[in-house]
């Protein structure tokens, strides 16, 4: 994994396996945000096997897919605010490579 921090509690990442919530979990992360919707790419797995993998791990997770990068809307910004209002950090948000990631995060911003 490649996480790239943008805040002190707050990293942006490609996408993530289950195995790799035990390795996260040790560098301090507490919540995972998904924004890539399931059944996007081969291979990928499925939300609820990263879910299943961090509620074992007494970490936190949320879906919050985005169809494409720059086509967040509305209600996705919403519940991403939202989403960030009851989580708990250090968090990890990730994509396929980190872009729709990074940019929900900027747009929560401001």
């Amino acid at each position: 994994m490649d996480l790239e921090y943008l805040t002190e509690d707050y990293a942006v990442t490609g996408q993530i396996k289950p195995e790799d919530l035990a390795v996260l979990k040790g560098q301090g992360f507490n919540t995972v945000l998904c924004h890539r919707p399931d059944h996007e790419g081969e291979g990928q797995p499925e939300f609820s096997e990263i879910a299943a993998a961090a509620e074992a791990l007494g970490m936190k997770a949320a879906y919050l897919p985005v169809a494409i990068p720059q086509g967040a809307t509305e209600e996705d910004h919403a519940a991403y605010r939202d989403a960030l209002a009851v989580t708990q950090g250090p968090v990890l948000a990730y994509c396929k490579g980190g872009g729709r990631a990074k940019n929900m995060w900027k747009a929560a911003q401001g």
